[in-house]
């Protein structure tokens, strides 16, 4: 097993960890990163394709504690302008009871490294007017990796912005 999937061999769900990332690499995927979420929960962090410009969306399978529970599908969804080196997020999936465990912390850091690595220029975002009852959360966590955010409380809608500059 590669050094960075370690983490893994570390878990009580080693051999589904170890199926995953095998069905994952072998439908062309690619593992970004094996973390621990803030409970301790093992998340594998990847993309669908190894071709950025294809599809930039990026993954998170989180493996529960508890033995027997049903594993976690996360998603951050990304549209990617080749040509301007822009990314747009489109949405950060999240099921509402799986809030503040970090797997938003662990996606963004993910792309925030890709966005990097892709001399990306600049990432935008809407905030729609179903995040509403939650805004102050979403201006907390965008800020937290360094986007600008404007909130148009009338409207119930938002921007959000980040540039580069490698």
């Amino acid at each position: 097993m590669e050094p960075q999937y370690q983490e893994c061999t570390k878990h009580h769900r080693f051999n589904e960890c170890s199926n995953q990332i095998d069905k994952i690499e072998e439908g062309g995927g690619k593992i970004l990163a094996v973390k621990r979420a803030k409970n301790r929960e093992l998340v594998l962090i990847y993309r669908s394709s190894q071709l950025i410009d294809a599809d930039p969306d990026i993954y998170a399978y989180v493996f529960p504690q508890e033995p027997n529970t049903k594993p976690l599908q996360l998603a951050v969804y990304v549209f990617y302008e080749v040509e301007k080196k822009e990314f747009f997020i489109a949405d950060i999936h999240i099921h509402f009871k799986d809030y503040n465990k970090g797997y938003g912390s662990l996606l963004m850091e993910q792309l925030l490294q890709i966005a990097k690595k892709e001399n990306i220029k600049v990432i935008t975002g809407n905030i729609s007017s179903i995040d509403w009852n939650h805004f102050e959360r979403i201006r907390h966590f965008y800020q937290k990796y360094g986007f600008s955010v404007e909130l148009d409380y009338k409207k119930r809608l938002g921007k959000i912005k980040r540039l580069f500059s490698f």
